[in-house]
């Protein structure tokens, strides 16, 4: 359902209007049920509806905030309503704290009040910092205690998002066919980007769901198509980690494959796709191997050689607390409304940003993480690839510094491998 109440309203043009109808619709379930993932799984559905509104105006970004008050009344009520009386903290807990601070204290000496109190750079202190550490313990606190459902409903979730994003895509296709003159070609929208971060993680969220499926060759099918979608997204980085991710992820899948049945119903399957592939690439003169090529490209003269050397530039001026978040020059990166200096790569970002206090603290943070990901089964495998796919793409994109819906995405992430390791794994049918 709210995959259909997603993409018709994006499709129309009517971004806003499809906002409301998720959003109100994420509001009743979190009145409705103890459990937040129906409720994560409206917000990342609502935050999807208005991804073509990048380089929105201000004013306009503030006319949809009124949804927030329907939100907040709902939010309220749930933490009322299904109020609990003790909270013991996960494992990220203590990391989180650190990447709170860091960022709160961000540019100290360098910041002025008027950049630090602006609109956009209190947006991001709050929600990448104590904001977000305040979205870890609600979704902590939320999140059943079922390592078997909570596993699923994840998989299931970003599933659906994957259907989403096809949809768009095929949508963006219709909407540009009248105007191709010149033949057939891919359109590009900038919220390929925005898509990226989601297919690679809904590409090892449905091979995980396919280990535990009757029906694993129309998962290991589904995620296919959720790779061609990937690689025809026109989004580069995201075309680059997908394709070197995926042969680790395929091996994976067939190890974690129920039985022999199974492998060999997926390995003709799996075969029939070289087949196809192959007889494309012959009929077509190559087209796909050379589209790749040309997508592939990297040249030294991008925009975004510039944002590395600026962010690097203000680590060496900065190098404790860094530039800050409220930081600008407009001569290399002119900002758009509700925005931030993005070095487009997380790693630059932090010292960049945050300086050696940054990296001390995202360092930490990682370390906990890659250690709730050391587990031997499906689940934490897969979500494995899933974060090292997302940190792959945020080392040249914004990734972890756009708070909503990724940042907090995947903090979701962990909280369900955390308590996903708290209890022997179930087996499904």
């Amino acid at each position: 359902m709210l995959a259909t109440l997603t993409i018709f309203p994006f499709t129309l043009g009517k971004y806003f209007v499809g906002l409301w109808i998720v959003g109100i619709v994420t509001c009743i379930a979190m009145i409705l049920s103890e459990d937040i993932l129906p409720s994560f799984a409206g917000f990342l559905f609502a935050a999807m509806t208005v991804f073509e509104m990048h380089g929105a105006s201000q004013e306009e970004i503030l006319s949809g905030a009124w949804l927030a008050i329907p939100v907040a009344i709902s939010f309220v009520f749930h933490m009322i309503f299904y109020r609990k009386k003790s909270y013991k903290p996960g494992k990220a807990f203590r990391c989180q704290i650190a990447v709170a601070i860091a960022i709160t204290l961000a540019g100290v000496g360098i910041t002025t009040a008027e950049q630090y109190f602006a609109l956009p750079t209190l947006y991001f202190c709050c929600f990448l910092g104590f904001g977000m550490l305040g979205m870890f313990v609600v979704l902590d606190m939320y999140t059943p205690q079922k390592p078997e459902y909570i596993a699923n409903y994840f998989a299931k979730t970003m599933m659906f998002i994957g259907f989403t994003v096809i949809l768009m895509w095929l949508g963006a296709i219709i909407q540009e066919i009248p105007h191709m003159d010149d033949g057939f070609e891919i359109p590009i929208r900038q919220w390929k980007n925005n898509v990226g971060n989601l297919m690679l993680i809904a590409v090892p969220a449905t091979l995980y769901y396919g280990t535990k499926s009757r029906h694993s060759w129309l998962c290991l099918l589904y995620a296919t198509v959720e790779l061609v979608a990937i690689l025809f997204s026109k989004s580069r980085g995201a075309t680059m980690v997908a394709i070197a991710l995926a042969p680790f992820e395929l091996v994976a899948y067939f190890i974690l494959l129920k039985n022999n049945a199974q492998r060999w119903r997926n390995g003709i399957l799996l075969a029939g796709f070289a087949t196809i592939l192959l007889i494309v690439l012959l009929v077509n003169d190559m087209y796909v191997l050379r589209y790749l090529h040309n997508l592939l490209q990297v040249h030294q003269g991008e925009a975004r050689w510039a944002l590395f050397r600026e962010g690097i530039k203000n680590f060496v001026e900065y190098p404790i607390f860094g530039a800050g978040l409220g930081y600008r020059n407009d001569e290399v990166y002119p900002l758009k409304a509700m925005s931030i200096f993005w070095y487009h790569s997380t790693p630059i970002q932090i010292l960049g940003s945050m300086g050696l206090l940054g990296a001390i603290c995202y360092g930490y943070q990682l370390v906990v993480r890659l250690k709730l990901l050391a587990r031997r089964n499906a689940f934490h495998i897969f979500m494995l690839f899933a974060f090292i796919g997302f940190e792959g793409y945020s080392c040249v994109n914004t990734g972890d510094f756009a708070p909503l819906p990724f940042g907090v995405l995947i903090v979701l992430i962990f909280v369900l491998c955390d308590k996903a390791s708290r209890a022997p794994t179930e087996t499904t049918d």
